[in-house]
């Protein structure tokens, strides 16, 4: 066999890698992480003051995960206890599927506990939207479920 039929044959192997490669990356599953990404990310300013205004509160809320109970403890801010409002968002960065949202709950203590027990173990992003009088706030916390 000569050079001729060797480097023909490598091309060949080339062009079959490729074609392989191409059919491979159309059949995959792919999906945005939220359907309307693009209108979130022209209202990502706003999420950016929310995160401000809650660093600049004197008390910040405490996020706590206990695997040994499967639950998530929020224990809010004590002067915003009474006239709290909002949600709270666990979203699954490898699929949107699974995003749970909670209403802002806490008992006379500022304390709201959330079973976990019922999500995916692995890698959550927890954010927790809250307003108090006019003034709307946003803490962010990852989290891994064990």
């Amino acid at each position: 066999m000569n050079w001729g039929w060797k480097i023909f044959f490598v091309f060949l192997i080339f062009v079959g890698f490729i074609l392989f490669m191409v059919l491979k990356a159309i059949r995959q599953d792919f999906h945005l992480v939220a359907e309307n990404y693009y209108e979130k990310e022209i209202q990502y300013q706003g999420e950016i003051d929310r995160i401000r205004n809650a660093r600049a509160l004197k008390e910040q809320i405490v996020i706590e995960y206990t695997p040994a109970t499967q639950s998530v403890q929020l224990t809010y801010p004590r002067n915003h206890v009474n006239a709290i409002k909002g949600k709270i968002y666990f979203f699954r960065p490898s699929s949107s599927r699974e995003d749970q949202e909670f209403v802002i709950d806490p008992d006379e203590k500022g304390i709201q506990v959330i079973s976990v027990r019922s999500l995916k173990k692995g890698l959550w992003q927890l954010k927790v939207n809250w307003t108090h009088g006019p003034s709307q706030y946003q803490e962010e916390k990852n989290l891994i479920l064990q």
